[in-house]
């Protein structure tokens, strides 16, 4: 009974959000707003024209999730893996992979909650949770960091415009200091029109021209990293879930932003 009482709330709680994305989705269409993605292919002239943007450090360590709740270990390696490029620490044995992290950090119970099982009932790391496992992964592999500010966001938080307005300082910092990583947490449908899930990947690049953000999406159902304008972004970030899934404890997004010592990282790519 207890096994059937845990499937009905499994496919109750689907079927909420799958409701809540579709109301979302109909509101856009009736208002005639797009999706904010946009494919790096149809439009990478800003990566090609700034040769120094810290996409062409991360990109070549981008990887996959492994699983539907590992995105949080994809993007860490991601992480991990391009601070030793810049400091040119790259280990003998090659990058440092998600199941040496996962074997390696023992903090917040990390491999049960992305494994099929999930621990106790949770699958996943919401924000606060993915803050320690960024900062465990960072001292377990000996990588030098300046600070790991987590930043929760939830629709109805005070003061919500001045921390829109200090992400967007951070992102043109991101653009500009090459010792600086920023993970973000996010509802993965508001960029791309699925279902309504909290989802967690690294960013690529801040065009502040434009206003927009390049998502390295860890999904390997996304073929390929792409842009979202920064309101769509912060919107994402943001999401509350309507509250159907608090008891999962997601309340609603955020980022880690990540400062390695300055004397860590190269300061030019």
């Amino acid at each position: 009974m207890k096994l059937s009482l845990k499937r009905l709330n499994f496919y109750l709680t689907y079927l909420r959000l799958r409701l809540a994305s579709l109301c979302y989705s109909f509101r856009r269409h009736n208002s005639r707003e797009q999706y904010g993605s946009v494919p790096l292919s149809r439009d990478k002239a800003y990566v090609c024209q700034h040769s120094a943007c810290f996409f062409h450090a991360l990109m070549p360590n981008l990887v996959p999730q492994f699983n539907g709740a590992s995105c949080s270990v994809a993007s860490v390696a991601t992480v991990l893996n391009t601070a030793c490029f810049l400091s040119q620490k790259k280990g003998k044995k090659g990058p440092i992979t998600q199941a040496e992290i996962l074997d390696t950090v023992d903090v917040v119970h990390w491999k049960e909650r992305v494994s099929s099982k999930g621990y106790s009932g949770r699958r996943g790391l919401p924000i606060e949770i993915l803050g320690l496992a960024v900062e465990g992964s960072l001292k377990a592999f000996n990588i030098p960091y300046e600070r790991v500010d987590v930043v929760a966001l939830h629709p109805e938080m005070p003061e919500i415009g001045k921390r829109m307005e200090e992400l967007k300082q951070r992102l043109v910092k991101f653009e500009k200091i090459k010792d600086t990583f920023l993970i973000a947490h996010f509802n993965q449908g508001i960029f791309t029109g699925g279902i309504h899930l909290p989802h967690i990947s690294p960013v690529g690049a801040y065009d502040d021209e434009k206003n927009r953000v390049l998502i390295l999406d860890v999904d390997p159902e996304q073929a390929e990293p792409y842009w979202v304008s920064f309101e769509t972004f912060f919107e994402g970030l943001s999401w509350g879930y309507h509250g159907i899934l608090k008891r999962f404890g997601y309340i609603g997004g955020g980022y880690v932003w990540i400062r390695l010592k300055p004397d860590n990282a190269a300061t030019s790519l």
